[in-house]
């Protein structure tokens, strides 16, 4: 199949997850070409539907910061309160088994024409927002470090929820395209945020995915409505 989807931060939204499912089912994509860019779990309330899922599907998936944080590999005790409720109640309602998967889950994926990560693909495990020149998140990292290390033409990311195209038009130039429109990729090499099925953040509060044609080098994103994330409640 020359089409895949891509999807990430799902951040426990099951409903999010089962309707970009559905989309990327009526598009003839099947299970075995839809990849998953990490935060499965964190902030929503339904981690453990999420899950195992994912792990019925056989869908290839890399880690988030959530993700690593519930499987004790990242230190989220200075996170922002609402990502500190999520952790904590996750962390107590999610099954070990599921667990166990989130703590095997890889930082990044390889394939013969296109690489995948939650944030950067330099320094993954710090978990960085790719940004030209200053980013509205904190801590963050120039894309071109990311371009710097890539492999194959197209890099797939999630982390912001903010869908983005940064464009390579040469080594030391890096456009920020509006992801509205289909583009084709042609001889050029871009990294893509794909935003976020469970938890957008754009004022339309539309989530978003991202279909990809591999031989026309074709990206397209889909937007679409889903169930708001139901977001773990706890009283400081």
């Amino acid at each position: 199949m020359t089409k895949i989807g891509i999807i990430s931060d799902i951040h426990s939204n099951f409903e999010g997850l089962t309707d970009a499912l559905e989309i990327l089912n009526q598009q003839g994509i099947d299970k075995t070409s839809i990849y998953v860019c990490g935060d499965i779990v964190g902030y929503g309330d339904q981690p453990n539907e999420c899950c195992q899922l994912i792990r019925d599907l056989g869908l290839i998936t890399v880690a988030g910061n959530h993700d690593y944080a519930v499987a004790g590999f990242v230190d989220w005790r200075k996170w922002s309160y609402e990502a500190e409720v999520g952790i904590k109640r996750t962390l107590k309602i999610l099954d070990p088994g599921h667990k166990d998967w989130l703590r095997a889950l890889p930082l990044t994926y390889y394939r013969e024409d296109f690489e995948m990560a939650h944030s950067t693909l330099e320094l993954p495990e710090e978990f960085l927002y790719p940004a030209v020149g200053r980013s509205l998140f904190d801590p963050w990292q120039d894309v071109k470090k990311t371009f710097a290390v890539m492999e194959e033409q197209v890099c797939f990311v999630g982390h912001s929820h903010m869908p983005t195209i940064f464009l390579e038009k040469s080594p030391d130039r890096i456009s920020v395209i509006d992801p509205s429109q289909p583009l084709f990729l042609k001889n050029r090499r871009a990294v893509v945020d794909v935003g976020s099925v469970g938890y957008p953040r754009r004022a339309s509060k539309k989530s978003s995915l991202v279909i990809y044609d591999r031989d026309e080098h074709l990206i397209e994103y889909v937007r679409f409505r889903t169930k708001p994330l139901i977001r773990i409640q706890e009283k400081r």
